[in-house]
């Protein structure tokens, strides 16, 4: 705002205490197909055995992808050379860690095992193909996670999905409203981007 009227101008001219106009809600997104296929690029799955080539974009499927982005993660051991997709889950979240491990055999026909530890239950998968998926659309690391693009272009009730998945796994609610607490910018970028589609308008606090 200028002189109490809209203007544009260009975001390194902004200052501290300026006002900017942000929309109440996003335009829908062009919704992508229910079926996605995933080619054999840059290490992404493929029908090898490792993988389905055909991954439906359903409930299961966004419900797996909000777990991941909260409490998932991948990595590769030099020493053992296992590709390795997980989840650490709370004490009291077990029924999260089964879902999760159904999740890999319904969808990706992958055996994951339960592991109960003394202060987490984990959900191990070995899966090379997998493993570089998810990096690729998801971040390598927690700073450097991210809402995959595909969940922007998804059907409402999909994005909601999404979004009440991540909130079981990472979030809070707070005086009446939700908080996560994240490592990665990108990642809450891309949740308050959601939720605008929602006409819920979130912040990121340092």
């Amino acid at each position: 705002l200028e002189n109490g009227k809209i203007c544009e101008t260009k975001t390194e001219l902004l200052a501290k205490g300026d006002y900017v106009c942000i929309p109440r809600k996003l335009p829908e997104p062009i919704l992508i197909e229910k079926e996605i296929m995933w080619e054999m690029d840059g290490g992404a799955p493929k029908s090898d055995g490792d993988n389905p080539k055909y991954v439906r974009v359903n409930h299961a499927f966004m419900r797996f992808l909000g777990f991941y982005c909260a409490e998932g993660y991948s990595s590769y051991d030099e020493k053992s050379r296992n590709y390795e997709v997980g989840f650490t889950f709370g004490p009291s979240e077990r029924e999260y860690a089964l879902e999760m491990k159904d999740t890999f055999k319904n969808l990706f026909d992958l055996v994951a095992t339960v592991y109960d530890e003394s202060s987490e239950i984990r959900v191990r998968c070995y899966s090379k193909n997998l493993t570089a998926w998810l990096r690729g659309v998801c971040g390598t690391n927690a700073k450097s996670k991210m809402v995959p693009e595909l969940v922007f272009n998804c059907e409402p009730q999909l994005r909601r999905i999404f979004l009440q998945a991540f909130f079981l796994g990472d979030g809070a609610q707070k005086e009446g409203g939700i908080a996560f607490k994240l490592a990665s910018e990108r990642l809450g970028m891309g949740l308050m981007y959601l939720l605008l589609t929602f006409g819920v308008i979130g912040r990121i606090v340092p």
